[in-house]
């Protein structure tokens, strides 16, 4: 019997999908994911190619909230915290 997609594989379907947005905005960057909030939240901060942080993503979005987004939502919640 199939029980569908896990919580964690739904939390790491959503990070890589927050990852490819983020880095299509800032290439060469990168995205630290803040593990406070493991499986039930994400919360994140985004570098350029040298390091320095450019948009930081705080407190936590809920999973579940990330997945009914859609990427421009994201991008735009990104560009929103530089």
């Amino acid at each position: 019997m199939d029980k569908g997609i896990t919580l964690e594989e739904k939390y790491l379907l959503q990070q890589q999908r927050i990852h490819d947005i983020a880095l299509n905005i800032f290439p060469g960057g990168d995205v630290l994911f803040d593990t406070r909030f493991k499986l039930e939240a994400i919360a994140f901060t985004v570098t350029d190619a040298k390091g320095a942080r450019v948009a930081y993503v705080p407190g936590g979005t809920a999973v579940e909230g990330i997945e009914k987004m859609s990427d421009e939502e994201i991008k735009e919640r990104i560009e929103e915290r530089r």
